[in-house]
């Protein structure tokens, strides 16, 4: 056998995907604003206005990520009120937890780095979080979360 046949080929290890940076990851994309119009409706769930902003449950400066299952349309009177008012705030974290689960504020990247799926990719990310929805609790609270303030 000569040396050229012997020589063990070098195994590729595979690259640890780099995560975007923690501002993009908080962007809030049209896809997303429209999924949580979608599901939640296009009124504030507090108290019904139709004149909307979308809110981070979680809060971006505590890592809450742009995606819908983090977002809540509120009017600008309740979103001020749930940044000022922490029991409020915590209420609304409380639902969304119930409703998908302790990683409702999370991306894919959250989730690969936390070892929970295998590559950042938004197909395992909704797989994953799929398994974690409550879907009775969607049904019964989309579109009226915690309307009644």
């Amino acid at each position: 056998m000569s040396s050229k046949e012997c020589r063990a080929v070098p195994k590729k290890v595979p690259e640890k995907r780099k995560a975007p940076s923690p501002k993009t990851r908080g962007s809030i994309s049209k896809t997303e604003y429209n999924r949580m119009i979608e599901i939640f409706g296009c009124r504030c769930v507090m108290c019904g206005d139709p004149r909307i902003e979308a809110h981070h449950v979680r809060f971006r400066s505590q890592g809450g990520r742009g995606k819908w299952r983090n977002l809540a349309p509120l009017c600008y009177r309740c979103h001020q009120a749930v940044h000022q008012n922490r029991a409020l705030a915590e209420r609304l974290m409380a639902m969304r937890e119930d409703m998908f689960g302790k990683w409702y504020w999370a991306d894919e990247y959250d989730l690969y780095e936390n070892g929970l799926i295998k590559e950042p990719l938004k197909e395992n990310f909704e797989n994953f979080m799929k398994g974690e929805e409550n879907e009775e609790m969607v049904r019964h609270c989309a579109g009226k979360e915690i309307g009644g303030w």
